[in-house]
């Protein structure tokens, strides 16, 4: 908790953003983590993918976030503003 405060209070830190942005998105990724999460689990399970399961969270947490900012940048566009809390992003 301490790096993480640490890293979000520097604003020009690329990676105190991204754990920003994480935390004003967590109900979201919460609720979508699952479906994302197979899929992603799905894929890396296969091949040489299968070294890299210490990076699947992370992997995840980047797909959910950008699926996340580019619904909410559709949903604004086409003004569906009221279907969005159904689904668990904030505005």
């Amino acid at each position: 908790f301490s790096i993480a405060n640490m890293l979000c209070s520097q604003k020009d830190n690329l990676v105190g953003r991204f754990i920003f942005a994480l935390g004003e998105e967590s109900f979201a990724i919460y609720i979508w983590h699952i479906p994302i999460a197979g899929i992603v689990a799905n894929v890396m399970s296969k091949g040489i993918l299968v070294n890299f399961v210490i990076i699947r969270p992370i992997i995840v947490a980047v797909i959910i976030l950008f699926v996340l900012l580019f619904a909410k940048k559709m949903f604004q566009k086409f003004n569906l503003q009221k279907v969005v809390p159904i689904i668990g992003i904030r505005f």
